[in-house]
């Protein structure tokens, strides 16, 4: 089991990667699979507008693509370019997650928060590790 594992080079951002494609990819397949009422969850804020299938379907897809690039970087994470679309992948989670908060407000606060926070911290994370990773 532990050879499916990304190795560590002496951190534990290739495991966050790892987490965050899996779940992105497990993401992937609630929205694309699902009702678009259930899938779009994240999204009944006050600015929300009716769940469309879609739209459930177009963020299935930005799920996957993420999921994709994040579980490529996880391993092969001292090579520039995937750890760049790593944490250009994180980093417009947050984004996503705090236009739709903020911004928008399509978002409810107890549905952003938990996203937005690991997110927000993830890519904060990767940007003061990459020298370490990334020679």
């Amino acid at each position: 089991m532990a050879s499916l594992l990304p190795q560590r080079h002496g951190g534990y951002v290739p495991y966050f990667l790892l987490a965050e494609g899996i779940a992105a990819l497990v993401h992937f397949t609630i929205c694309y699979t699902s009702p678009p009422r259930r899938a779009l969850v994240s999204f009944r804020g006050p600015g929300a507008s009716e769940p469309q299938g879609l739209t459930a379907r177009l963020y299935a897809m930005q799920s996957m693509y993420a999921g994709v690039i994040r579980l490529y970087a996880a391993y092969n994470i001292t090579e520039a370019m995937p750890y760049n679309l790593g944490l250009l992948s994180v980093a417009g989670a947050f984004l996503l997650h705090f236009n739709e908060l903020v911004v928008f407000k399509t978002a409810k606060p107890q549905d952003a928060i938990a996203p937005f926070v690991l997110v927000g911290l993830g890519s904060v994370w990767m940007i003061l590790q990459r020298g370490f990773y990334v020679s």
